[in-house]
């Protein structure tokens, strides 16, 4: 039978067959079912011929996806147009033919030409399949048709061979180009400041050009990484700023390989450009204000945006040997923060070696990069000059973190639980006089709202499952080891302790504020 219910005649029965074969083993997905729908730009007839043409017709997780997402009526005149396509026989051992790809391949190399670098001998019709699933091809071919950013392109359906350096160059890329797609324009708008529009005006909407506007240079950093499934697990963002492009909350499970430089490093190095006058501005400001409340002998009150502003420890000329591609980088460009630092992630050396700046002796390199540089202006790839020091349009490296390669989602919580965890909870829970049976159940309330909380904000399908997994193990047990995994979990699914830099680590160890919250309630 058809999905139709229709009768296929005998001639289509190994076609069928084999459809079966082929759909079973592209395990169609949420993330798929959204690639087509972006590819086909809303046309039916095109939909079809995508469904067709990767032989998923009779895949039925698709179809409960698609009639989920277009509505019956309209998943039902697709699923007409599918019986209307006849799909190209084809024998069972032949490869897909290398043509197949060869116009995927000539846009991909100019859409992400700025990244081609992470790819070895470019994008060739043979290493498509190789790199990227028949969703994320279908996916990223309505990108480079449309400019629409596809919801989801790098989580649950991942290509097999795809590193987490280049999916974060390919995520950056999209979202420095992309508008957001149609239902979400207007909604995702991470900047607390308002936009302007071309003419420099307020814009109304918040977001004129409908594209990604983060608060920050770094939250725009931490969006690339979240939508490229490399989000880092250890800066366990806040929730607005863990909301993927397609509307889902994505905590990430990144680790990092290695951390160069230090943020918490404060130096002596006097401050310069922009940073320095805006201290200066701030201590013009507060002099006035203790001046004027010594007047009026009322005490002087420090303004809550008082900023405390140094520079970070610069790595000189080390990064010229250590940066590679997908790292994410603060620099020190004297701009008007606290620290003076930019946040961007590196693409590849734009030059052939190091430079010396004539007017200050300062060595460089020309650097390729991605980031935030205005809020208005949302991301951009551009070019940047990383030096020994600072000098004039010249910036040095204050830190680089890179997350392994193959940094991705979580797949089991029980890969959260420190190796010691067991040991270091039952010291203390012997030290502050717990009830371990008491305490787990406690635990496990603050787990399930935590879960609900995140459920209600349209937590990762596939993050949801291993969440409710490990949550229904640490239910059904009362032991020291399911008390780790309950602690582990509590700490991965809470936003309300992170930043960037500074996260509540998921170890599965018990924690100050664990027992603060269980000392409140005596």
């Amino acid at each position: 039978m058809s999905i139709l219910g229709h009768r296929h005649d005998k001639k289509h029965a190994d076609q069928e067959k084999e459809a079966d074969q082929a759909a079973s083993e592209a395990g169609a997905s949420e993330a798929v079912a959204d690639g087509m729908i972006s590819a086909s730009g809303g046309n039916t007839g095109k939909l079809a011929s995508i469904i067709v043409e990767h032989r998923m017709q009779r895949d039925r997780r698709l179809w409960t996806f698609l009639h989920r997402k277009l509505g019956n009526d309209k998943a039902t005149e697709v699923q007409a147009e599918v019986e209307a396509t006849p799909a190209e026989p084809k024998p069972v051992d032949a490869k897909p033919a290398a043509a197949d790809y060869k116009a995927f391949c000539a846009a991909f190399a100019t859409s992400f030409a700025g990244v081609m670098s992470v790819f070895p001998g470019g994008m060739t019709e043979a290493t498509v399949p190789q790199y990227f699933t028949a969703g994320q091809v279908a996916a990223l071919s309505g990108f480079m048709a449309s400019n629409v950013v596809p919801p989801d392109l790098f989580h649950q359906a991942s290509g097999p061979n795809l590193t987490a350096q280049q999916r974060i160059l390919l995520a950056g890329v999209i979202l420095a180009h992309g508008t957001l797609p149609p239902e979400l324009q207007g909604k995702v708008n991470l900047s607390r400041d308002p936009l302007k529009d071309e003419k420099g005006n307020e814009s109304k909407t918040g977001q004129h050009d409908n594209r990604l506007h983060a608060s920050m240079c770094g939250a725009w950093a931490q969006q690339v990484y979240l939508y490229a499934g490399a989000g880092i697990a250890a800066q366990n963002q806040q929730a607005n700023q863990t909301v993927d492009t397609g509307g889902t909350l994505h905590l990430g499970n990144a680790t990092t390989e290695k951390t160069f430089g230090s943020h918490a490093d404060k130096t002596g190095l006097p401050l310069v450009g922009k940073q320095k006058e805006a201290k200066e501005a701030q201590d013009a400001a507060e002099a006035e204000g203790r001046a004027e409340a010594a007047a009026a002998g009322k005490p002087y009150v420090v303004p809550e945006k008082h900023q405390d502003f140094n520079r970070k420890a610069e790595m000189g000329a080390e990064v010229f040997k250590t940066l590679q591609p997908g790292d994410w980088i603060y620099i020190y460009n004297a701009n008007t923060s606290a620290t003076g630092q930019h946040s961007e992630i590196f693409i590849g050396w734009a030059d052939t070696g190091v430079q010396t700046d004539k007017a200050s002796g300062v060595q460089y390199r020309t650097a390729n990069v991605m980031s935030q540089l205005q809020v208005e202006d949302g991301g951009k790839v551009h070019r940047q000059k990383l030096g020994s020091a600072h000098a004039p349009g010249i910036a040095p490296v204050t830190a680089i973190t890179r997350v392994t390669e193959d940094s991705g989602e979580l797949l089991d919580a029980h890969s959260l639980v420190a190796a010691d965890a067991v040991e270091k909870n039952a010291k203390i829970i012997e030290d502050h006089k717990l009830d371990a049976a008491q305490f787990q159940r406690d635990l496990l309330k603050v787990a399930n709202k935590e879960l609900a909380s995140l459920v209600s904000k349209k937590l990762d399908a596939k993050q949801r499952e291993v969440f409710e997994k490990a949550l229904a193990e640490a239910t059904s047990s009362q032991s020291p080891e399911a008390l780790a995994l309950l602690v582990a979990l509590v700490q991965r699914m809470d936003l309300t302790t992170g930043g960037v830099f500074k996260g509540r680590p998921a170890n599965g160890i018990i924690d100050e504020l664990m027992l603060a919250k269980k000392k409140s309630k005596k």
